[in-house]
């Protein structure tokens, strides 16, 4: 017991060093015992359509004190929920009640409710744009419930949900089943005639398929996956992990991810592919005066796993897996094409950014009809390359020896 409190002691002490040197170096300084520093924000709506902002804030004097006295320790960490007519006057209802400066400076991640990412969204990125105490490369997430739920769950291998949520954010580019985007790159795409917003979703892990079990209990967790989609001034809806790794692979930023092939002979068995190198070109074209878009996709990738009985790496099995692998990229990318730009009119794909530097004569008669119907008649012409490169170690999955 003595142990799990002297390492529950060191993981406090270490996140307050970390605070304390990121703090130091600022110019408006602050005397760390007079900060309540927030970790991560909650934006949702009330039933009168008010906002509910949610303040995950640290007491860094409580993380280095360890308890009061020897007796139960007390929680470093507090929950200050207000509401408002505008975020700003949330702000400052929480700023009112908090003894303390609250230190927004360390803000890891902006989380909105459903309801405030449809209706909201823009007026609250207006007001953390312009505030100098936040960062605007604050990554920010939607969640298809309350960002309050989220705010109140317990971390299970960071000190506290902020810095639990940026860890997942940062890993996420290996999976390559979302996109994540932070307060400077929204802004700049609700402002642009050429582009639509996109970022991730966040919700309960449980909700995605995954169990977490701590201290023989399931647990609360979260999950990054999936992404939810706007198009200019309004929400658009969400796309799911096969969808958002379409856009991904049209905007060139798959950096890692599995697919998984069926076995040539037995479908019951698997290979699992892993990306070890994607590039992707979008070329414009003016034909008869309408835009099309030639998109050329490589990918290579590297056997991670093989289930398949009997199997045997050879030159009919590559073949096999490339011409697999091929319509498994085309499949994620006819997906988001056709919710994105089909069914939506949404350009998430940034092809309107890039008619544009390649014809930006053409762009201005077409930009005035771009997100009616411009987008969604446009004729995109896909070139998929699929090489497995690489088998890992050995060639063959590992069989035991019948004989014995």
């Amino acid at each position: 017991m003595r142990r799990f409190f002297r390492s529950q002691w060191l993981g406090k002490l270490v996140l307050a060093l970390t605070i304390m040197s990121s703090i130091s170096g600022c110019w408006s300084s602050y005397e760390i015992n007079n900060l309540a520093i927030v970790t991560l924000l909650g934006i949702d709506l009330d039933e009168n359509g008010q906002f509910k902002m949610s303040a995950l804030i640290v007491d860094p004097t409580m993380m280095n004190s360890g308890g009061q006295g020897g007796g139960k320790m007390e929680s470093p960490f507090l929950i200050a929920s207000a509401t408002g007519t505008n975020l700003f006057d949330s702000i400052r209802k929480i700023s009112s009640t908090i003894p303390k400066k609250v230190y927004w400076a360390h803000l890891q991640a902006i989380i909105f409710g459903s309801e405030a990412a449809k209706d909201k969204m823009i007026p609250a990125l207006d007001i953390l744009a312009r505030q100098h105490e936040f960062r605007k490369n604050i990554d920010v997430l939607v969640s298809k419930g309350k960002a309050s739920d989220i705010i109140g769950m317990r971390p299970n291998l960071k000190s506290d949900m902020g810095a639990e949520i940026r860890g997942i954010i940062r890993l996420s580019p290996k999976t390559s089943l979302t996109m994540v985007s932070d307060i400077s790159r929204l802004t700049q795409d609700i402002s642009s005639d050429r582009t639509d917003h996109i970022t991730g979703e966040i919700s309960p892990s449980m909700e995605k398929g995954v169990e977490i079990i701590k201290s023989n209990k399931t647990t609360s967790a979260v999950s990054i996956r999936g992404t939810a989609v706007f198009k200019q001034d309004h929400f658009a809806g969400w796309m799911d992990q096969k969808e958002t790794r379409g856009v991904l692979f049209l905007r060139d930023k798959v950096k890692g991810g599995i697919a998984k092939v069926p076995c040539r002979r037995d479908p019951s068995g698997m290979v699992s592919l892993q990306f070890s190198n994607v590039t992707t070109q979008k070329t414009p074209m003016i034909v008869n005066g309408q835009p099309e878009m030639k998109v050329s996709i490589d990918v290579k990738a590297d056997i991670d796993e093989i289930t398949c009985p009997d199997f045997h790496l050879s030159t009919q099995e590559i073949q096999y897996l490339n011409l697999k692998l091929k319509e498994q990229v085309i499949e994620y990318v006819e997906k988001a094409l056709q919710k994105g730009q089909r069914q939506w009119g949404t350009d998430i794909f940034e092809f309107g950014d890039v008619i544009y530097k390649r014809y930006p004569k053409e762009w201005a008669k077409l930009k005035p009809n771009w997100r009616i119907d411009g987008l969604k008649n446009m004729k995109v012409r896909l070139d998929v390359s699929a090489h497995v490169t690489r088998s890992g170690l050995i060639s063959d999955p590992l069989q035991a020896e019948e004989s014995r």
